[in-house]
């Protein structure tokens, strides 16, 4: 069976990307894959394992992991709590369709970096 695009994958910090293509594969570095850094899913919610095969990266159905798009969505909201801002909940009600939900979770992860930069401004430090 082909695995179908897009892919989720999950590190085991719980940091999350999405690869929409085949392509998107050469942006993951191999190192991670030797040491079995992440877990993941294809569009079909089938667990699947990211491995080297004669040194280029390669996906495949795995055997192990959890299957089903319950798995999937609890895994992108957990990313979204702990990436973006703890002062923002984010719950994902009503979003069911999988790339929408991880498009939000990069959104509300987003803003931590865009709250602290517009909070920098904000805030003087006094010299010591």
């Amino acid at each position: 069976m082909d695995i179908k695009f897009p892919i989720f994958l999950k590190d085991r910090d719980g940091w999350m990307c999405m690869i929409k293509t085949a392509v998107g594969l050469d942006h993951l570095e191999k190192i991670d894959i030797e040491q079995h850094e992440y877990v993941g899913w294809d569009f079909d919610a089938r667990p699947i394992e990211i491995i080297l095969t004669n040194d280029s990266i390669a996906v495949r159905l795995s055997k192990q992991g959890t299957a089903g798009i319950p798995a999937i969505r609890q895994s992108i909201l957990d990313y979204a709590r702990t990436a973006g801002p703890k002062d923002i909940a984010f719950n994902g009600d009503g979003i069911e369709d999988l790339i929408r939900l991880f498009e939000a979770a990069e959104k509300h992860a987003s803003q931590t970096d865009w709250l602290y930069r517009f909070k920098s401004i904000f805030t003087k430090v006094s010299p010591k």
